[in-house]
């Protein structure tokens, strides 16, 4: 093989570029896969796909379970018949994808939040409704950067909309009884879970990043709290202060 050609999938090959861009560079841990950004968007040209499910996900920053976020194999959806038969280390799901379920982020093309919220759900088990409450509550909060809070990359509406329109799915049931409980204002899975469990538990359902009434000024808010009758918010689960987050 020419020094300056580069395998970077089974039976697929490029011109080897000077310098490849790392997923830090694009603030993103490297991925299960193991591809480098410009061969995976070289491999997407060659398939005609998107990336979906898991591959998705990780451009979100989607908090996953382990047994979802460990899958080494690259998921990538698209109609194409390169899809059709599976290559190492490649899961093709071949089907027609709506326009409006396909963007481009960080110069990947891939399923849009909303349609990645609903292929997780299609690998959830009854039971497991929780990790798909906090994959939402990943996308509707408004992410701290720089000190301060960043537009979410989707919210609740777009979510449910998403969700009436494909209709019939694997999941469907799942992402039906996981949409209600999704709230904007939870910073990480463990606030997600702790509030869900408490909710489960009978306790009423905490308020999210509320600032204490007894601490005038203070700009950090507590990320749970829950008010005893008649008074202002007087329990916080946890306090954080602003943090960088995608």
């Amino acid at each position: 093989m020419a020094s300056d050609v580069q395998r970077f999938a089974h039976g697929l090959y490029r011109h080897r570029p000077l310098e490849l861009r790392r997923w830090a560079d694009l603030g993103l841990p490297d991925p299960e896969h193991g591809l480098d950004p410009q061969s995976l968007a070289a491999l997407l040209e060659a398939t005609g796909g998107a990336l979906s499910h898991q591959s998705a996900a990780h451009l979100y920053r989607i908090p996953l379970p382990p047994w979802l976020a460990d899958e080494p194999d690259l998921q990538i959806t698209g109609p194409g018949p390169e899809l059709r038969s599976r290559r190492p280390g490649i899961s093709g799901h071949r089907r027609p994808l709506d326009p409006a379920d396909v963007v481009v982020r960080h110069g990947l093309p891939c399923t849009g939040p909303e349609r990645t919220w609903l292929d997780l759900a299609s690998l959830l088990r009854p039971g497991q409704e929780a990790h798909l409450v906090a994959a939402g509550d990943h996308l509707v909060k408004h992410p701290w950067l720089n000190g301060g809070r960043m537009e979410p990359v989707s919210t609740p509406w777009d979510l449910e909309r998403a969700l009436i329109r494909v209709g019939r799915f694997k999941g469907v049931r799942l992402a039906r009884a996981a949409l209600p409980r999704i709230r904007v204002g939870a910073d990480s899975p463990t606030e997600t879970l702790v509030r869900l469990t408490l909710v489960d538990a009978g306790l009423p359902e905490p308020e999210l990043q509320v600032h204490a009434t007894s601490l005038p000024g203070d700009p950090y808010p507590a990320d749970l709290a829950i008010a005893a009758s008649g008074s202002p918010c007087s329990m916080t689960a946890s306090t954080t202060a602003p943090r960088s987050s995608s």
